[in-house]
């Protein structure tokens, strides 16, 4: 039995370490577009401090956007937006649609200008 138990640990250990050890040069693995597209961190993550982003305002007082954006969770913070807007100077209003209705974004706001 104790020669099993060598054996089997002599096989196991190893393989734990090595995946202990990508594990740790890879970084941790999160986020949406880490889990679908199986990239690690260290690819395309962030590894220094980013500069800070000045977070643009958008919504219904925003008159006559250059761009319209109906998007999801990765549009509602509107940092994407805001670096569009800063290096095109282009305007950009968005929607989150889970929260609004396409029938109201037309006939509203937009029908009218």
């Amino acid at each position: 039995m104790r020669n099993y138990i060598f054996h089997f640990l002599s096989v196991v250990i190893p393989i734990y370490l090595v995946a202990f050890l990508f594990g740790w040069w890879a970084e941790p693995l999160y986020g949406d577009l880490t889990r679908t597209g199986k990239w690690t961190e260290r690819d395309f993550g962030r590894n220094a401090i980013q500069k800070p982003i000045q977070i643009k305002s958008t919504g219904r007082f925003l008159l006559n956007p250059d761009i319209l954006v109906l998007g999801d969770s990765f549009a509602q913070e509107n940092i994407w937006q805001s670096v569009v807007t800063k290096e095109t100077g282009y305007a950009v209003q968005t929607f989150d649609y889970g929260k609004c209705v396409f029938r109201s974004i037309v006939t509203g706001h937009f029908a009218k200008s």
